[in-house]
């Protein structure tokens, strides 16, 4: 009785335990397809920065002609030559920007990625836990079944024991009554 109440008792710790990896290998699935997400749109950032940039490079080749034809004409354009090299500088950063946050980029998306690789780990580990609880939990439904049987020989033998004594008893009983018939007969011999 005592071995099927631990039996019992380790099964449905054994199911809680998969219950708390099955919950784990949700929460990693879920943050695997959120970094997923994640790096979807830190890609439509890279490629927003892409265009940027080339706006920026088209910019700036634009603001140095800006500022030759404005030195071609002269004092006239010396106003316009100083407006192009303040748009040529402005293109400059807005390029070195561009350039900063593709880095950026691609640092977030590598970290992203090894978070989703990780987190595919976690979801392979935990089934591998789940698998092996099962395991733990088909062993001790086996683990049962035998004590059960066990207990059941154990009765069985018992019994038959209780038969063979009872047997023996009646056999002695007998061997007693013949002996005390066998003695009352030899007394009567020797008197």
């Amino acid at each position: 009785v005592r071995t099927n109440a631990a039996v019992d008792e380790a099964r449905a710790v054994v199911a809680e335990m998969v219950g708390g990896m099955t919950e784990i290998r949700r929460e990693a699935k879920e943050v695997a397809d959120a970094i997923t997400r994640l790096n979807a749109d830190v890609q439509q950032v890279s490629r927003i920065a892409q265009v940027i940039k080339q706006v920026a490079d088209r910019s700036d080749l634009l603001a140095l002609n800006a500022a030759l034809e404005g030195t071609k004409a002269g004092k006239v354009g010396r106003g316009f030559s100083v407006v192009a090299a303040e748009m040529r500088k402005l293109a400059e950063n807005v390029a070195q920007s561009a350039r900063d946050i593709g880095r950026i980029v691609e640092s977030v998306q590598a970290s992203g990625d090894v978070a989703v690789v990780r987190a595919k780990e976690s979801v392979d580990s935990s089934d591998r836990g789940v698998q092996v609880a099962e395991r733990a939990q088909s062993s001790f439904q086996q683990i049962q079944e035998l004590s059960r049987g066990t207990k059941e020989a154990a009765q069985q033998i018992a019994g038959e024991c209780a038969a063979v004594g009872g047997a023996g008893a009646q056999v002695v009983d007998r061997a007693d009554r013949r002996a005390s018939a066998f003695g009352g007969r030899v007394d009567q011999r020797r008197g």
